[in-house]
This record gives C-alpha cells, sequence and structure tokens, in this order.
C-alpha cells in the first residue's frame, strides 16, 4: 500500500477538477494560489486531514478508519469541514470539495457514507 494514498487522492481530485475547467477550485486546495481566508482555511484542512490519514496508516500499518477512537476523530472533523461548505467558502466549488471530502473518507478506509 503506498505511503500517500489519501493525499494522492486528494491530489488525483484537483487534476480532475481542473481538467474539467474548475482550475481556481483545484489550485486553491492544493494552495498554490489564495484568495481569501476562507478557501486557504479550508484547503489547508483538506490537505491536513489527508496527511494525517496516511501518517496513521504508517505509523501504526492500518488506515485510519480501522481505528475506532482516531478514526471517529478525524471522521467527525471531515464532516465539520463539509458543514463549513454552507458558509463562505472564497473561490472554492462547494460540490467540487464534498465530491474530494467524500473521496478521502473512502481512501482513508471508512465505509459508508460520510
Amino acid at each position: 500500500m503506498t505511503r500517500k494514498k489519501v493525499f494522492l487522492t486528494l491530489v488525483d481530485h484537483c487534476e480532475d477538477a481542473a481538467f474539467n475547467g474548475r482550475r481556481s477550485s483545484a489550485e486553491t486546495v492544493m494552495g498554490l494560489t489564495t484568495s481569501s481566508p476562507f478557501d486557504t482555511a479550508i484547503g489547508e484542512m483538506l490537505r491536513s486531514l489527508a496527511q494525517y490519514a496516511d501518517d496513521h496508516e504508517a505509523r501504526f500499518g492500518a488506515p485510519l478508519g480501522q481505528d475506532c477512537i482516531l478514526g471517529a476523530a478525524w471522521e467527525e472533523m471531515l464532516k465539520g469541514l463539509v458543514t463549513l461548505l454552507n458558509g463562505e467558502t472564497g473561490r472554492l466549488d462547494c460540490g467540487d470539495v464534498d465530491r474530494l471530502a467524500r473521496a478521502l473518507h473512502r481512501a482513508a478506509g471508512f465505509e459508508g457514507e460520510l
């Protein structure tokens, strides 16, 4: 299993968004451009959650979704991020970010809906 599986899910999703004409959203999530404090913060949260999931799997040898304590906390943070999409989001395409959050959820080893 690749060490950066969850983070690569984030990269792949952003490449797809950019290819499909939503370049500004993808660039903001990846931290390449920023236009407001809101989209910067949301992008940083996504990258941090992906990094944490990968670091957890590298350290413990199992996906974060299998950890009933830390996995549950990570999942709640991801749900909170999705809730933040109801507020100010700068240049981000909220549909893209919502789909990305769900892709990260699956890549981190969680089953079922977010």
